[in-house]
Order: C-alpha cells, then structure tokens, then sequence
C-alpha cells in the first residue's frame, strides 16, 4: 500500500515538475488580470458578457466549502466537471480504464456546459 502511494505520488510530482512553466504563468496571468479587470475570465475581459464556464470557480469553491446550493446556484455542470477530473485522476494515477474514457467524457461534460450556457444567455437577453 505505501509503496503504491509513492509510486502516485512520485508520478504527480513528476508531472507537476513537467508543467512548472504553465503554472507559473496561469498564477502570474489571474494576479495580472484580477488586479486590472476585476477577473480572470479572457472571455468577460474581450467580449463583455459571460464565458460558458462562468461561476465554474466560484461553485468549486462552494463545493469544496459544503456550500452545495451556492455551487449549483453558480454553475451546477461543476458536478459534472468535478466528475470528469476525478475520473481523469483515477485513470492517470492509480487504475486504467478498459477504455478511455476521458475524451468522451470531455465531449459530453462540454456538451452539457454548452447547453447550459446557451439557456443562460437566452435568460439574460431574451427575458
């Protein structure tokens, strides 16, 4: 058993280490635009209304809190997207699938998340 949480956790590191660069620069991305724009969302910025992933952050904070109605409330596909990364990290880390399951699970999670996001810009336009 703690062989194998070394051995995920040896991976993670790995992969963290691999992606060191695009972190730094996310990081120094949302600091650079949450100071000058008030968001991190490049779509709100360039376009003035919300992106389809708006609220996906805020309801994963609310989530994580135990704030379940705020997270639904805010974007409730964060289910969905939560389900899809822990999918994607049990695939990764400790168990292959018999199939591959994260680019059909990403193709419907970002169908639904789409659909949604149509529904709340008829709201927000035509109602």
């Amino acid at each position: 058993m703690r062989k194998k949480f070394y051995e995920i956790f040896g991976k993670a590191k790995k992969d963290l280490y691999q992606i060191r660069f695009v972190l730094l620069i996310l990081v120094l991305y949302g600091i650079l635009t949450q100071t000058l724009f008030g968001t991190v969302c490049p779509f709100l910025i360039l376009m003035g209304f919300p992106c389809p992933g708006c609220g996906l952050t805020r309801a994963t904070f609310c989530l994580f809190t135990g704030n379940f109605a705020g997270a639904i409330e805010l974007n409730w596909t964060v289910f969905l997207w939560l389900g899809l990364i822990v999918a994607l990290l049990i695939e990764r880390y400790i168990k292959p699938f018999p199939f591959r399951i994260f680019p059909v699970g990403a193709m419907v999670v970002c169908g639904v998340t789409l659909v949604r996001y149509v529904s709340v810009l008829a709201e927000l336009f035509f109602l």
